[in-house]
């Protein structure tokens, strides 16, 4: 039977941060347990991928759910903004 997922996405061309690096290119995918609404997976390609990506895994490694990665309170304008507004998206 397998887990029962639910997807967030974002286009990294509607970020005002990636439009001031200029690098439109990109999106990063949230996959959630649903009904726990835990962050179990997360994939990403574009600017700032490569920091983003421990936010991430530290959010996976401590169970994080969506209500609680939509509430990040990130610098503005800065990359990291993507993780919550992508999590807002199904919240």
């Amino acid at each position: 039977m397998g887990i029962k997922i639910i997807e967030a996405e974002y286009n990294m061309e509607e970020d005002f941060a990636v439009q001031i690096y200029g690098q439109r290119e990109g999106v990063l995918k949230l996959i959630f347990e649903r009904g726990s609404m835990r962050l179990i997976r997360a994939w990403m390609i574009g600017v700032h991928s490569q920091y983003l990506i421990n936010e991430l895994g530290l959010a996976i490694a401590y169970g994080l759910n969506a209500k609680q990665l939509a509430s990040f309170a990130e610098q503005h304008p800065s990359t990291n903004e993507i993780i919550s507004y992508t999590a807002r998206k199904i919240t």
